[in-house]
């Protein structure tokens, strides 16, 4: 007899969505193989509790369920009422034998059967809804838990979660190819967090606090005076989780956040601005160019 779903999830008829969907993952988080590694018992539960959750986390299926209850082959792949048979042509082996004679004697050959295509059964009434394959196509939506720290280019694979084989066979895996978004403030190396901060000439001669977002929420960056372009600073363990701490992560569960400084020179000064950095380059005897406009003007054409 057919176990009613409702029971199957331990919630009532007129659950809601949001208890359905929080009784299947508690119970898929018990049941699920990677938990429980060759219980079949366990695993066997498992799909019966997916495909509760699959019926009933759709509207227009639940309402079917609710009205005539589970209503197909139950992936045998035979209509109502209809079985499959065993397979004349293999004895239900699901491989037939061919011998031929050669110059080195007789040879056995073992091949598929074409006639059952190797299940050693043949449906000769198939169910409308999948034809008699046992398996219908529909597309489902998956949550998983994306592990902190994985990286663009790492797979994940989610047990079970596959498509399901002919005929009521077991289901694959599913794998999932991971991309991860560029950062407007962040770049990765590595398990290190790495931003550029910019300064300006003041700011780097003498020194300026800055807030600086990071992962832990903000932090102070102190900016010493005289600081020079492309200086990092390091705040240790600060940056993007080890997803494996063996070999030379060992002992360490996070990389570094590195703040690389860049100093931002002004392409375009006021007047005022132009008198204060010449006045500085006086005070300490450095060259500068020519503050003519017209001069410089000449020497740009000069070089076009």
């Amino acid at each position: 007899m057919a176990q009613d779903f409702y029971q199957l999830l331990g919630v009532s008829r007129g659950a809601s969505q949001e208890e359905l969907k929080r009784a299947y993952r508690k119970l898929a988080r018990e049941l699920h193989p990677d938990a429980n590694p060759n219980n079949a018992e366990a695993e066997e539960k498992f799909k019966l509790v997916s495909r509760a959750y699959e019926v009933l986390s759709d509207e227009e299926t639940r309402a079917r369920y609710d009205q005539f209850g589970e209503a197909d082959c139950d992936g045998s792949g035979a209509a109502a009422g209809t079985k499959a048979t065993s397979c004349a042509e293999c004895n239900g082996t699901g491989q037939v034998r061919r011998m031929r004679q050669s110059i080195l004697g007789q040879m056995v050959t073992t091949t598929p059967c074409g006639r059952c295509r190797g299940m050693g059964e043949v449906i000769a009434s198939p169910c409308n809804k999948c034809r008699g394959e046992g398996r219908v196509t529909k597309d489902q939506t998956h949550e998983i838990d994306i592990p902190a720290g994985i990286a663009a280019g790492q797979t994940m694979r989610v047990s079970g979660r596959g498509g399901v084989g002919p005929r009521g066979g077991a289901a694959g895996d599913l794998y999932v190819h991971i991309e991860v978004a560029r950062h407007e403030m962040y770049q990765r190396e590595e398990n290190d967090l790495v931003t550029n901060v910019q300064v300006s000439i003041a700011q780097a001669a003498l020194g300026v606090d800055l807030v600086l977002a990071t992962l832990d929420g903000d932090e102070t960056l102190v900016v010493a005076p005289g600081v020079q372009h492309g200086h990092e600073y390091v705040l240790k363990g600060r940056g993007v989780p080890y997803l494996n701490q063996g070999g030379r992560n060992r002992g360490r569960t996070r990389g570094d956040l590195r703040a690389r400084i860049e100093v931002v020179v002004p392409k375009k000064l006021s007047s005022k601005e132009r008198d204060l950095l010449l006045q500085l380059a006086k005070e300490r005897g450095e060259q500068v160019a020519a503050s003519d406009t017209s001069l410089k003007s000449k020497i740009k054409s000069a070089f076009s």
